[in-house]
């Protein structure tokens, strides 16, 4: 008998706790995976930067480090070999620059030797945007003066 009360006991237990993990604030119920961070879902989207760009200050690769991109003004990273285009340009990369940017990367900067097509998702620049400053922190104006 107690055997039969513990079974039970333990199925209620399960079952409310199911059902509070799956529930969610707007009172829908799910049973996938936990929503993931913006910046954690950059994470993947900077897959398709890193076989050009790192996110390490020393690291070399054919694309210059996007350490502290995020405010930092374009082509401004010493000893990198920029395009003439993008050596010219004259931006400080912000939400709104780099949106553009990587939106249409040969639009913003005709004769960008990046050779990238483009992020079409809205959602997935803002997530890797995210990323950057999660990863890369912010750029340091009064550490380049």
């Amino acid at each position: 008998m107690r055997f039969v009360f513990l079974i039970v006991g333990v199925a209620i237990i399960l079952t409310a706790g199911v059902a509070w993990f799956v529930s969610r604030e707007d009172g829908s119920r799910t049973m996938g995976k936990p929503e993931l961070s913006s910046a954690e879902r950059g994470k993947f989207v900077f897959r398709r930067c890193q076989a050009c760009h790192a996110i390490g200050e020393n690291k070399k690769l054919t694309g210059p480090s996007l350490a502290g991109v995020i405010n930092r003004p374009s082509g401004s990273i010493e000893g990198y070999r920029y395009s003439n285009a993008m050596a010219a340009l004259s931006v400080i990369w912000d939400e709104k620059t780099l949106t553009e940017f990587l939106t249409k990367p040969r639009a913003f900067v005709p004769g960008t030797k990046m050779g990238f097509g483009g992020i079409k998702k809205p959602q997935e620049i803002q997530d890797l945007l995210a990323y950057l400053v999660a990863e890369g922190g912010l750029h340091d104006a009064e550490a380049t003066q």
